[in-house]
């Protein structure tokens, strides 16, 4: 079954919010992962903390941010959420994310 040119239409848009999405959380995940590591270097050379020490604190560091993303998918936000934008772009308007991006610049 073919698709007609207003689904082709809602799911290029579809794909290109998620495209747009996840290539700005990898982005960001990657400048963060740099920070870090730069830190633990900084601290290790320095003699301030041992390698089991830094180990513990990447643990305590990644637990803590897991606490605080579920704290986020559970209380209501004053902003327009992905899924809202998404769910806007199949329910047929090809354009939400363009707006949204728009209104965040």
């Amino acid at each position: 079954m073919a698709f007609t040119e207003e689904q082709l239409r809602l799911l290029g848009a579809a794909f290109d919010h998620v495209w747009a999405r996840l290539s700005m959380l990898h982005d960001r995940s990657s400048d963060e992962t740099e920070r870090i590591d730069a830190l633990g270097l900084l601290l290790a050379e320095q003699g301030l903390i041992t390698a089991e020490q830094w180990e513990a604190a990447i643990t305590q560091l990644a637990l803590c941010t897991r606490m605080e993303a579920q704290k986020r998918n559970t209380s209501p936000s004053t902003d327009v959420s992905e899924e809202e934008i998404t769910r806007e772009i199949l329910s047929g308007d090809g354009e939400a994310f363009e707006r949204r991006r728009d209104d965040e610049n």
